[in-house]
């Protein structure tokens, strides 16, 4: 009866479409605050049921399928994008039609690795030489300089791939542009919703709430210590490369030259990433200048579309004589955010367990050096969830 005396009032003061909207959005904010706080606790749940085997914790085979099943469900409900792994490129489409930049690079790996008619050479130049060279060297200083552990500015999520920092940026749903777009919207929708009911004669128009594409998956690093030094890394892709140009040792060693070449397209691919990175601009307004300095830039320039639509959807609640909103405003915001944080520990959940061991009873094991990031990553979805949650259901 509550219940219904509720809906009653809601449609006598808003009308029906009002109504309707303003119960939508209040659902969807509740949904996505309970698949928060079911997935925190199938993280608490998973951390209660591990094992100790003397030297580190280990998971079950139910325990751990418990906690995927959680994380599954919690990525469909935030609409998270499948799992988009990172190959190397092909050296052949890449000579033929990568960006320009980089196609000669290409061909020269290309050249490098086919065996010339002498045991231990190869089909190379002095030039295709230089160009290797020279692609690892730039590898390593870009690594250094742009860095190899990305977040978001917007949305603060870790593991962003370099070579897609600014478009993701530039899109990003937190992103300041888009989180006024989508308050001003919201309110707007509403508006419009109530006054064409209550208001018909106004003649203002429809206005429709857009729905949010879905969240681009990152690449969350599970682990809190380095395990391969970026120094090492670089000093291996340049023996991979001596060895393709220096005859004496393909001649020794002629079974691992396609394994190399493949070794040296994979560092080709980091180069190629990297120079697209470094390379970029602002896809609004054409800024250039240092990487982290873009990233900041991209995040609050003024050119961003959706300052504009901000603005149309503000004088159109002007034309309306609803006022501002800001309730309504702030639960969209909230359902935003919420959406968000789900999305991160979702995917972090999925590295996490991408990154177990296993041991001779086919055991999960759950390495020491995960633990910090794990406890890290709960203890922020824990405070995004008391963040957002109102203070009334708290």
């Amino acid at each position: 009866m509550a219940a219904k005396a509720a809906e009653a009032h809601l449609n006598a003061q808003l009308g029906r479409r009002g109504a309707e909207a303003l119960v939508k959005l209040v659902l969807e904010r509740e949904r996505l605050l309970d698949g928060l706080a079911k997935l925190i606790g199938a993280c608490e749940s998973f951390d209660k049921d591990l094992g100790w085997n003397g030297e580190s914790y280990y998971a079950r085979g139910y325990v751990e399928d418990a906690l995927h099943r959680a994380a599954v469900k919690a990525a469909r409900l935030a609409d998270l994008s499948a799992p988009v792994y990172r190959p190397s490129f092909d050296a052949v489409a890449e000579a033929a039609s990568g960006p320009k930049f980089a196609r000669a690079t290409w061909r020269a790996l290309l050249r490098v690795g086919q065996d010339g008619p002498v045991p231990g050479t190869h089909r190379g130049t002095e030039a295709d030489a230089a160009l290797l060279r020279g692609a690892i060297a730039e590898a390593d200083r870009l690594r250094q300089a742009l860095g190899d552990d990305l977040a978001c500015p917007s949305c603060a999520r870790p593991g962003l791939w370099v070579h897609l920092a600014v478009a993701h940026v530039a899109a990003c749903p937190l992103h300041r542009a888009t989180i006024r777009e989508r308050e001003a919207e919201a309110a707007a929708a509403f508006a419009s919703d109530v006054l064409r009911e209550k208001r018909p004669e106004a003649g203002l128009g429809e206005v429709q709430a857009r729905a949010l594409r879905a969240i681009q998956r990152f690449w969350p690093p599970t682990w809190t210590r380095q395990r391969e030094d970026g120094d090492a890394s670089s000093r291996r892709d340049q023996e991979r490369v001596e060895f393709l140009l220096v005859p004496e040792r393909r001649a020794k060693y002629p079974t691992i030259v396609e394994s190399y070449v493949d070794d040296v397209a994979g560092a080709l691919s980091t180069w190629q990433r990297y120079r697209i990175a470094h390379d970029a601009e602002c896809p609004y307004c054409g800024y250039t200048g240092p990487f982290a300095a873009l990233l900041a830039h991209v995040a609050e320039c003024r050119a961003h579309p959706s300052w504009a639509r901000a603005d149309a959807h503000d004088r159109f609640l002007e034309r309306a004589g609803t006022g501002r909103l800001d309730e309504l405003r702030a639960l969209r915001r909230t359902i935003d955010a919420a959406r968000i944080a789900l999305a991160r520990l979702a995917e972090y959940v999925d590295r996490f367990i991408d990154s177990f061991g296993d041991d001779e009873r086919g055991r999960a094991i759950v390495h020491n050096w995960l633990l910090d990031g794990w406890k890290r990553e709960l203890s922020l979805a824990r405070e995004a969830l008391s963040r957002l949650r109102p203070s009334s259901a708290a």
